[in-house]
């Protein structure tokens, strides 16, 4: 008997030590700090980083479950297993999708173990809409805090700084998706791990702007060859920028330092598919809406049989009480075949995803949407490699709310999305992709009518409906092959159908504009649209071609799901447009409306004056002495000199006329009419010359273009700053602003 208890003793400690102590014991202390973003802003629509750390005196094992609302209501629960050790203290970064609609936002913390709550917290930050948020890579800070909000380099706001350390620089590039600008030092590129420096990168290209502190044209270690600052100190990076600083940051000289940097276009960029993403997705699922005459084919068979077929014959026989049990039989048959036949379209049904491959000097990033259909209702898996964060879904995916959880593990970012029986779901994931190769473009400013270039494929498969995109206008170059390179021209005078959007110029036959769309296409607008609004810039303006191509070839690192993958991929890439040998042309200037004082809370006041960036070509050297700033004369300019704006009186129009501010009613050579504004031609025209007026076709109020002198050092840096404001009588807005690029650079006449 004392040698069976002692046994069972022996045993029951054996277990109770096997036991793991999750769970905190009673009286242990654990807790927990909740921060998010940078400085405790962020910018709306973009992932934002939560950083949670824990402090505990003894070990702790358990999950840190992070939640955030995403767009359109739906939810994303993010879940990390963590461990920290008793008496320290871990932390933690969750990266989380933001919503469009509010401009504050709670962010809750829980951690957990064996199910049970240990501790939480909550941080609140609010949407930055008229400041620069900076990150500071650690060789700029050296150990120090990072500095005090410092202006901008014109007067428009001012730039926050945050330092960025280890644990958000190992989730990039989402965690840098909240940030306008990077500060690095010589050496803090080549210091990144591989992956680090990717995700770095990846941010860049997708519109952010890195600030090095190197002299102009000095060689930055761990940046590519195309992006290194020319003689200018600065070169176009993807939709972002390179700039040199000169050793300003070593110097602590941050007032002017940061410039403030271009706006996107919004969710949707400018094109807006009606019928958005979701049905392409339920299209290459393989799901099938059944026709209408398939359905009414259904229900008089289905009458036929009930009422006359069964009540008729059993009456005939004198057994007519029996169809008390007939029809629900005729009824629990016809049940039984509508079941089975969308049971077996469900079963048929495959994952399907739309992909954007942004393909780059520094690498590839892809934003894939993934669509899914339930066929016995539960969770539905998908598995995404380590550094992919959950984005939500795109403002054309329509139905309930979503509820995403994701959780981070070491086989990388599962998606789980709860569906019922049937249900298609869709969620958005991104992050880096490995790419074979690229879709490489190049773009030269020949004079003011024409942009040409080439475009070579340099993946391992073919891509069609490949179109070049500038500004207001594009081209369709049609198929190339794997390894194919070929020339293209776009001409820059032929305004016939201005007020098409170049997405319908590039793809007329899907973009449903004047015609039913080709649905059996592989282009989707929609595909565009996700890309233009998800980038930190506009896409299409004066000074930037963009190539895009389509493919089924190419499937994204999805796993976990037992289903096929099917669908189509984007494949997109950008370049700057060189100055060419015919002198400056408006197609060879960056023209950007950049971030400023008119944004509150992410919505402009029109009647405010709006900031327009303009850059010179990368190729540096001095700045002509003949540029003028050319612009309609409704509109009131000053431009950025010596620490102030000053403002620009009258100008010189195109005939050689100088006129002065204010809209009406004027004649401009070559037969063209200004009336009311708008400009109509006369048979025979011949264009002035000089740089093309914004907008042959009409549309904007502000009449005639006129050019301006720039004042001395206006021009410094090759890049002109110019507030632009539609005085009293009409408000100007982003949109029309660059939609009719009413303003740019040019050589005079």
């Amino acid at each position: 008997m004392r040698a069976r208890r002692l046994i069972g003793a022996t045993v029951a400690i054996l277990l109770l030590g096997a036991v793991p102590p999750a769970a905190t014991p009673a009286g242990a202390v654990t807790e927990l700090e909740v921060d998010a973003g940078y400085g405790g802003a962020y910018r709306s629509r973009h992932p934002v980083p939560v950083r949670v750390r824990v402090r505990g005196d003894r070990l702790l094992r358990g999950e840190l479950v992070v939640r955030s609302r995403g767009g359109f209501g739906d939810s994303v629960v993010t879940t990390v297993p963590v461990e920290v050790p008793g008496g320290s203290v871990k932390e933690v970064v969750v990266v989380v999708p933001t919503p469009s609609d509010t401009d504050r936002l709670q962010l809750d913390a829980v951690l957990t173990a064996n199910g049970a709550e240990v501790t939480s917290g909550s941080a609140t930050i609010r949407a930055a809409s008229d400041q620069e948020l900076v990150g500071l890579l650690p060789g700029v800070l050296q150990g120090r805090e990072p500095p005090a909000p410092a202006p901008l380099a014109v007067d428009a706001g001012t730039a926050r700084f945050a330092a960025l350390g280890e644990a958000e620089l190992a989730a990039a590039p989402a965690s840098l998706a909240a940030l306008d600008v990077i500060g690095s030092s010589p050496d803090d590129l080549a210091g990144l791990d591989g992956a680090t420096r990717e995700g770095v990168l990846a941010w860049v290209a997708g519109g952010g702007h890195l600030l090095v502190d190197t002299r102009p044209g000095e060689e930055v270690p761990g940046l590519p060859a195309p992006w290194q600052p020319g003689g200018d100190g600065r070169t176009a990076a993807g939709l972002g920028e390179v700039r040199s600083t000169s050793g300003a940051m070593a110097a602590g000289r941050w007032p002017g330092l940061v410039e403030p940097t271009p706006i996107g276009m919004g969710e949707t960029g400018e094109f807006f598919d009606p019928e958005g993403l979701d049905r392409t997705l339920a299209t290459d699922a393989g799901l099938r809406i059944p026709r209408l005459s398939w359905l009414v084919a259904f229900l008089v068979v289905y009458v036929l049989v009930a009422v006359p077929l069964t009540l008729t014959l059993l009456r005939r026989r004198g057994r007519g009480e029996l169809g008390w049990v007939a029809l629900p039989l005729v009824a629990l048959a016809f049940t039984g075949v509508a079941y089975g036949a969308g049971r077996q379209a469900r079963g048929e049904a495959k994952v399907a995803h739309a992909t954007v491959l942004h393909t780059t000097p520094a690498g590839a990033m892809a934003t894939t949407t993934v669509g899914l259909v339930s066929r016995s209702g539960g969770s539905a898996e998908v598995v995404y490699p380590h550094r992919w964060a959950a984005a939500g879904r795109s403002i054309t995916s329509g139905g309930p709310p979503a509820e995403l959880a994701a959780t981070l593990g070491p086989e990388g970012t599962t998606v789980r999305q709860r569906l019922d029986v049937g249900q298609f779901g869709v969620h958005r994931t991104r992050g880096p992709a490995p790419a074979e190769g690229a879709l490489e473009v190049t773009a030269t400013a020949a004079g003011d009518d024409h942009v040409e270039g080439r475009v070579r494929n340099t993946l391992p498969f073919a891509l069609d409906e490949v179109a070049i995109l500038h500004d207001r206008f594009a081209v369709n170059v049609g198929r190339l092959e794997a390894g194919e390179e070929q020339p293209w021209t776009l001409g820059l005078r032929e305004r016939a159908r201005e007020e098409l959007p170049p997405v319908v110029r590039a793809w007329p036959d899907v973009a449903g504009w004047d015609r039913p769309p080709d649905r059996s296409s592989v282009v989707s607008p929609g595909l565009w649209s996700q890309f233009e609004g998800d980038a930190a810039a506009q896409v299409l303006i004066p000074g930037r071609v963009a190539a895009a191509g389509w493919t089924r070839e190419h499937s994204p690192p999805v796993g976990g799901t037992d289903a096929s993958l099917t669908g189509r991929t984007m494949v997109v890439t950008t370049a700057p447009v060189a100055g060419g040998d015919d002198g400056l042309s408006p197609a060879a200037v960056r023209t950007e409306v950049v971030r400023g004082p008119f944004l509150g809370s992410g919505v402009f006041d029109e009647r405010a004056p709006l900031v327009v960036r303009l850059a010179l070509p990368d190729e540096g050297g001095p700045v002509p002495p003949d540029v003028q700033l050319w612009a309609p004369e409704g509109l009131s300019l000053a431009v950025w000199v010596d620490g102030a704006w000053q403002t620009l009186a009258g100008g010189e129009a195109p005939g050689g006329n100088g006129v002065g501010g204010g809209g009406g009613s004027g004649r401009a050579q070559g037969g063209m009419r200004f009336e009311g504004g708008g400009m109509q031609f006369e048979e025979g025209t011949v264009l002035p010359e000089g740089p093309m007026p914004p907008d042959f076709a009409g549309g904007q109020p502000f009449g005639p273009p006129v050019g301006h002198d720039l004042p001395a050092g206006a021009a410094e840096g090759g890049v002109v700053w110019a507030r632009v404001s539609g005085g009293a009588q009409f408000g100007i807005d982003p949109f029309m602003l660059s939609r009719f690029h009413l303003v740019t650079l040019g050589l005079a006449p």
